[in-house]
Protein backbone atom coordinates (compact mmCIF):
# COMPACT_ATOMS: atom_id res chain seq x y z
CA UNK A 1 0.00 0.00 0.00
CA UNK A 2 2.60 2.74 0.78
CA UNK A 3 4.24 1.89 -2.44
CA UNK A 4 1.07 3.24 -4.28
CA UNK A 5 1.65 6.33 -2.95
CA UNK A 6 4.63 6.82 -5.44
CA UNK A 7 4.00 4.39 -8.11
CA UNK A 8 1.55 1.41 -9.59
CA UNK A 9 2.73 -1.42 -7.98
CA UNK A 10 1.25 -5.00 -9.36
CA UNK A 11 0.43 -7.09 -6.75
CA UNK A 12 1.81 -11.23 -8.12
CA UNK A 13 0.74 -14.26 -6.38
CA UNK A 14 -1.80 -16.83 -4.99
CA UNK A 15 -4.52 -16.43 -1.95
CA UNK A 16 -7.22 -18.85 -1.00
CA UNK A 17 -10.66 -17.85 -0.38
CA UNK A 18 -10.26 -17.63 3.29
CA UNK A 19 -8.25 -14.03 1.86
CA UNK A 20 -10.23 -11.38 3.55
CA UNK A 21 -11.78 -9.62 0.67
CA UNK A 22 -11.26 -6.26 2.85
CA UNK A 23 -7.48 -6.69 2.22
CA UNK A 24 -8.78 -6.59 -1.81
CA UNK A 25 -10.35 -3.79 -1.55
CA UNK A 26 -8.08 -2.09 0.40
CA UNK A 27 -5.35 -2.76 -2.85
CA UNK A 28 -8.14 -1.79 -5.22
CA UNK A 29 -8.38 1.68 -3.48
CA UNK A 30 -5.09 2.33 -3.51
CA UNK A 31 -4.59 1.49 -7.29
CA UNK A 32 -3.02 -1.41 -7.06
CA UNK A 33 -2.96 -4.02 -9.94
CA UNK A 34 -3.81 -7.53 -9.38
CA UNK A 35 -3.66 -8.81 -12.95
CA UNK A 36 -1.32 -11.02 -10.77
CA UNK A 37 -3.10 -11.98 -7.91
CA UNK A 38 -4.69 -15.78 -8.22
CA UNK A 39 -7.42 -16.48 -6.07
CA UNK A 40 -7.53 -20.38 -5.23
CA UNK A 41 -9.78 -22.68 -3.68
CA UNK A 42 -9.01 -23.82 -0.07
CA UNK A 43 -6.57 -22.06 2.46
CA UNK A 44 -4.20 -19.03 2.01
CA UNK A 45 -0.40 -20.88 2.39
CA UNK A 46 1.35 -19.69 5.82
CA UNK A 47 5.09 -19.31 6.63
CA UNK A 48 6.97 -18.11 9.60
CA UNK A 49 10.42 -18.38 10.28
CA UNK A 50 13.54 -16.60 11.70
CA UNK A 51 16.48 -15.14 9.32
CA UNK A 52 20.12 -15.37 11.24
CA UNK A 53 21.58 -11.88 11.27
CA UNK A 54 23.42 -12.91 8.08
CA UNK A 55 20.20 -13.24 6.08
CA UNK A 56 21.87 -16.67 3.99
CA UNK A 57 20.51 -18.77 6.32
CA UNK A 58 16.56 -19.17 8.03
CA UNK A 59 14.49 -21.54 10.76
CA UNK A 60 11.08 -22.46 9.66
CA UNK A 61 8.48 -21.93 12.52
CA UNK A 62 5.77 -22.74 11.32
CA UNK A 63 3.75 -24.07 7.63
CA UNK A 64 0.36 -23.99 7.25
Amino acid sequence: VAASFFSRPHLVGAVGDDFPRKYINLYRRHGIDLQGLQQLSGQTFHWSGEYEVNMNNRCTLDTV
